[in-house]
């Protein structure tokens, strides 16, 4: 998979297309990772643990290409200091993440000799599914970064926990499941930097915070799970840990999407969605929108009104009655905290300006 560093580095190039350009590209690099996954697996013992090895060395002659096409800084910006605070959020929920992933990698050691080949081609369809997963639901059901990370990423990775308590094959689909959530929510993340960066926020510094905090939670779960397998060595134990986890998960998951921040910060957002909006206004309008939970009535009416179209214009234009118009422009109104029409605008173009 390449190392930690040359992911960072990567994220820059991500940075700069988008984060729809970036969901698209980190489905189709899982994917030939699957396809590598398996290929390395046909391999003799040796060959293919020569081949794991070089997978580094790879990846920094790809970074190394791209790097001879970027222009170089300046030296008065290179390695400036980030001012910034580090993304608290962003690293409790990474951390979360990586506890989770490793707990069930050191929970399933012990997995029988026999079963390990099933599992690995099981570990291929997860990650071939979080994938697909990751690309419906951001393309086609438009799910803001909230919802993908607490609605769909923790359940499916508390739903991996429901099996750990069987033998196999169960406990061993369960680590699929998991595997899924887990490669899902690394799609969350990579979609969400350019987001970030997008704002004002290095790509770099950003990406380093979440590959960091995952990586010492992935650390931190498989000490703790190496910990519970040798106190917990019966059956009825380890369902009594695998129910802590999963109430854990979806606790977390309620408290998280029931606190109301699904509606501030960036986990509002709709990744696809601000990809599509072509300029600035666009974006910025989206962002409003989003934030005041308007119905996609209003989105239409707030563009138009920024836009400085009058009524009339606005009735013909969406083919709505005149009654109808001044119901919605009088809930963007109340929604948004304003009193005019140029109200609205000026707070569009202060958006602009802030972003």
């Amino acid at each position: 998979m390449g190392s930690a560093i040359v992911v960072v580095l990567w994220a820059e190039l991500f940075a700069s297309l988008g984060s729809k350009r970036t969901v698209n590209y980190s489905v189709v690099a899982l994917l030939i990772a699957a396809v590598a996954y398996f290929a390395i697996r046909l391999l003799p013992v040796d060959a293919a643990q020569l081949a794991v090895a070089l997978l580094p060395a790879a990846s920094m002659g790809c970074f190394l290409h791209y790097k001879r096409s970027v222009p170089r800084l300046p030296r008065r910006e290179r390695n400036v200091r980030v001012k910034a605070r580090p993304p608290l959020r962003l690293v409790t929920v990474a951390l979360f993440f990586g506890v989770s992933f490793g707990a069930m990698k050191g929970l399933m050691a012990p997995v029988e000799s026999d079963w390990l080949a099933v599992r690995d081609l099981l570990n291929i369809a997860a990650i071939v599914g979080g994938s697909v997963a990751i690309f419906a639901t951001m393309s086609w059901a438009k799910m803001d970064f909230d919802h993908l990370t607490y609605q769909v990423a923790l359940p499916l990775m508390a739903a991996g926990f429901l099996f750990l308590p069987l033998h196999e094959p169960w406990n061993v689909i369960g680590t699929a499941v998991h595997q899924a959530g887990y490669q899902y929510f690394y799609i969350v993340l990579w979609a969400l930097w350019p987001v970030l960066a997008s704002r004002g926020v290095p790509a770099g510094w950003i990406a380093g915070w979440g590959l960091l905090s995952i990586q010492l939670g992935q650390f931190a779960g498989s000490i703790a799970a190496a910990l519970a397998v040798n106190v917990v060595d019966t059956d009825l134990g380890m369902a009594m840990l695998s129910a802590g986890i999963i109430f854990a998960i979806l606790i977390i998951a309620l408290f998280a999407l029931g606190s109301g921040k699904a509606s501030t910060g960036w986990g509002y957002v709709k990744p696809m969605e601000e990809a599509d909006a072509a300029t600035d206004f666009e974006k910025a309008g989206t962002r409003i929108a989003r934030r005041c939970r308007l119905s996609p009535r209003e989105i239409e009416v707030l563009f138009l009104l920024a836009k400085g179209r009058n009524r009339a214009y606005i009735r013909e234009e969406l083919v709505i009655g005149d009654e109808t118009v001044k119901s919605h422009v009088k809930s963007i109104y109340r929604k948004v905290d304003v009193h005019s029409q140029q109200d609205l605008i000026d707070l569009i173009e202060a958006e602009t300006r802030n972003a």
